[in-house]
C-alpha cells in the first residue's frame, strides 16, 4: 500500500504556517481519498528522480536515537500510525526551517517502493500559478504542483530496511558508519527564486553527509583544516589564505591525506607558535583529522577531495562582457605552469601559451 500525505505551507504574518494536510491511500476504503493511478506515477517519477539525481548526497543519521527516526518506524505500521507520525514531522520540518518561506510550497510523506526498496519520499513542492484553456476562456490556476518533470530543489528518500536496522543497532559498527540511509537534494539559491532558500534538508533528518564523493569531502576539509591552524598562522596570514591554498590544491579531483595537507601549508605556519603549543606537523595533522571528525564521523585520514568553486583568472572582452571573448583559467594550471600569461612580450597582445600535450583544438558552428 502506498500512503500520501500533502501539507500546504505558506508565510503568514512574518511567520510559517501550513494546513493539517490531507491524507490519501493506494487501495480502495471506506474512510480515505484513494489516489488515482496516474498521481501514484507522478510521484513516484518524481521520487526515482531524486534518487538518481547527480544532485544527490548520501546521508546517514547521527545516532540511533535520534527524533526522526523515532517517528520514521512507526510510519510503516498502519494508515493511522502514518497519519499520526507524519503530522509530528511535519511539526519537525516548520522547527527546522531558519525563516519562513520566501513562496507557498506543499511537503509531501509518500511511501513508495524505489527498485525493491520500501522508503518514504520527503518532498518539497513549490506551490505554482498556471493557465489552464477551457474553450475560449482562460482559467488562471493557483497553488499547483509543478510537473512531474520538474527538477525538485529540496528532497529526500529514506530507506525503510537500512534505517529501522541502524536505529534497532542491527548493522555493524563498520557499516553504521558508511551505509547511506537516505539520498537527499539541498540545493540553494542566493536569489528569491525558491521557496526555501537556506540549507537545513540534514538538520530536519537529523542526518550527515557521507563523506562518500570528493565534493562532500572538501566542504569538511575546507572547514576543519583552516579552524585547525588558524592559531598557529604567521602574523601576515589568515584562514583565507589556507582556503585559497585548499580550493587551488583541490580544484581538480586529488587524492591525499590530512598529513599531506598540512605539510603543503607549512609556509603559511609560525613555527614559534607551534612549539609554544608543543605541537610539530604531525600532531597538527592529527589535531584537523580529530576537528574533522567532530564535524563528520565518515571522514577517513586518506581522501579524495574536489571543490566545486575553484580559484580562477577570468580573460574576458570589455566590450560585450564575456560574450565575443571569455577564458577561464584555473589557479591550479597556473600554478603548476601548464598554462602561461605573457603580458610583457607584446604592447597589443596577451600572449597565452598552453602545454601542447594537455589539450586538444576544434572548431564547433
Amino acid at each position: 500500500m502506498k500512503n500520501l500525505k500533502i501539507y500546504h505551507f505558506k508565510k503568514k504574518y512574518g511567520q510559517t504556517h501550513y494546513d493539517d494536510g490531507n491524507l490519501y491511500v493506494s487501495d480502495e476504503n471506506d474512510e480515505y481519498p484513494v489516489l488515482p493511478s496516474e498521481i501514484i506515477d507522478f510521484f513516484d517519477r518524481h521520487s526515482y528522480k531524486v534518487s538518481d539525481s547527480k544532485r544527490t548526497q548520501n546521508i546517514r543519521f547521527r545516532s540511533p536515537y535520534v527524533q526522526f527516526l523515532q517517528h520514521f518506524e512507526e510510519i510503516f505500521n498502519s494508515i493511522e500510525d502514518f497519519d499520526r507520525h507524519s503530522d509530528l514531522l511535519a511539526e519537525k520540518f516548520k522547527n527546522s526551517l531558519k525563516q519562513p518561506p520566501v513562496k507557498n510550497f506543499y511537503l509531501i510523506f509518500y511511501i513508495t517502493i524505489i527498485g525493491r526498496d520500501e522508503c518514504l519520499s520527503v518532498l518539497t513542492m513549490e506551490a505554482r500559478k498556471g493557465v489552464q484553456v477551457s474553450g475560449k476562456n482562460f482559467n488562471i490556476l493557483e497553488e499547483i504542483l509543478p510537473d512531474r518533470d520538474s527538477r525538485l530543489k529540496k528532497a529526500a528518500i529514506v530507506y525503510k530496511k537500512e534505517s529501522i536496522d541502524f536505529k534497532k543497532e542491527k548493522s555493524t559498527k563498520r557499516q553504521s558508519v558508511f551505509i547511506r540511509h537516505a539520498t537527499l537534494i539541498d540545493s540553494r539559491s542566493t536569489s528569491n527564486d525558491v521557496a526555501l532558500p537556506e540549507y537545513f534538508f540534514d538538520t530536519f533528518l537529523d542526518g550527515e553527509v557521507v563523506a562518500d564523493n570528493p565534493s562532500a569531502v572538501s566542504k569538511i576539509i575546507l572547514e576543519a583544516i583552516p579552524d585547525t591552524l588558524s592559531p598557529f598562522l604567521g602574523n601576515n596570514f589568515t584562514k583565507k589564505d589556507v582556503k585559497k591554498h585548499l580550493k587551488t590544491k583541490f580544484s581538480n579531483e586529488t587524492k591525499s591525506s590530512f598529513m599531506d595537507v598540512v605539510n603543503g601549508l607549512e609556509k603559511l605556519l609560525s613555527k614559534e607558535k607551534m612549539e609554544e603549543a608543543n605541537y610539530d606537523l604531525e600532531g597538527l595533522s592529527k589535531l584537523a583529522f580529530r576537528n574533522a571528525k567532530n564535524i563528520n564521523k565518515t571522514i577517513t585520514k586518506t581522501f579524495t577531495a574536489k571543490v566545486t568553486r575553484s580559484p580562477k583568472t577570468i580573460i574576458k572582452d570589455k566590450k560585450d562582457d564575456g560574450k565575443s571573448i571569455k577564458m577561464a583559467l584555473s589557479k591550479k594550471s597556473l600554478d603548476n605552469r601548464d598554462v602561461l600569461i605573457d603580458q610583457k612580450s607584446s604592447k597589443t597582445y596577451h600572449i597565452i601559451k598552453v602545454k601542447k600535450s594537455l589539450v586538444e583544438i576544434s572548431e564547433t558552428n
